[in-house]
């Protein structure tokens, strides 16, 4: 019996909550865990070996194994409700990009003051926009060599007071990366702004460019058959000849239905694939060796024993 769309969103949104909210609870044991180890001090010369870390993970198995049921139940609500998608809003700088390419390059402004200043607009903008890129590179690019260099310095490591030491690092680098990220954020922000702006001179170019009788390909702009056009001929030659003989093949049946679900079909697999490795990697001991030199990392290289 088909599900209704309604009821699909209210199933989805629901598991979307439930698994969210379960994921932050999960997490917030795990950094309780860690904490707790840590605190705890030194059991044999070390804060953070196998045993322990395998005690701390015990007790929080039962949730753990919940949270990978609730993951797994996700993929089968996924199929079973449907919900059907609608396409996402273009987004305005990629919608700008597109009609910048119908821009043609003879088009006459000198004879038009208002196409000469709609030219100048975008080119200003465009210019604006590099220069903060190129700012925010820079500071990206200090705060880097000083967080090398504050990492890099034994003094600032003397084991006396780990905790205090930890705190000292946090209040030399994270201030870089904090002010680097708000940088980035604000020029994304910005690029949006900026679109809109450039998006009103630039159709205003367009249509000056038809007026004048002008094209794209007139300005030395070809379009070419690519690869890429041929496959997906092909791919698409090859989907109908498969509905043709769905009906009557019970092979051409399953290839149609893989087509279909692809994208449940390549989440599975990718699941599997990991698992097997995971497997392989526990029985030929690869697993224990990456732990010891997690463990190695965290008390002699980072500090933390």
């Amino acid at each position: 019996m088909p599900v209704n769309e309604k009821t699909s969103k209210i199933v989805r949104t629901a598991y979307g909550c439930t698994f969210g909210v379960y994921t932050v609870v999960v997490g917030a044991l795990i950094l309780w865990q860690v904490l707790s180890i840590y605190h705890a001090g030194e059991a044999g010369g070390v804060i953070y070996s196998r045993e322990i870390v395998g005690a701390s993970i015990s007790l929080l198995s039962p949730a753990l194994w919940l949270w990978f049921a609730l993951m797994v139940l996700g993929f089968v609500i996924w199929e079973i409700f449907l919900v059907n998608e609608k396409l996402p809003k273009l987004d305005v700088r990629y919608t700008l990009h597109i009609l910048k390419k119908r821009l043609p390059n003879s088009l006459h402004v000198t004879k038009d003051s208002e196409l000469k200043g709609s030219y100048k607009a975008i080119r200003a903008e465009e210019q604006l926009i590099e220069a903060m890129r190129i700012c925010c590179l820079f500071i990206g690019f200090a705060g880097f060599i000083y967080s090398v260099a504050y990492l890099a310095n034994p003094s600032n490591f003397p084991k006396a007071d780990v905790t205090h030491e930890m705190l000292n690092m946090v209040k030399n680098i994270f201030p870089w990366v904090l002010v680097t990220m708000a940088f980035a954020i604000g020029i994304c922000v910005y690029e949006g702004i900026s679109a809109k702006k450039q998006m009103a001179h630039v159709k205003v170019l367009i249509a000056a460019s038809k007026k004048q009788n002008l094209s794209v390909s007139e300005n030395g702009e070809k379009k070419f058959f690519t690869p890429i056009d041929g496959f997906k001929e092909k791919a698409s030659a090859l989907y109908i000849k498969l509905q043709s003989k769905a009906k009557s093949n019970k092979f051409c049946a399953f290839l149609l239905w893989i087509c279909n679900h692809r994208i449940l079909v390549s989440r599975v697999a990718v699941c599997v694939v990991a698992v097997v490795f995971i497997i392989v990697g526990i029985v030929n001991g690869s697993a224990r060796e990456v732990m010891l030199k997690a463990i190695n990392i965290c008390t002699e290289c980072i500090g933390l024993g």
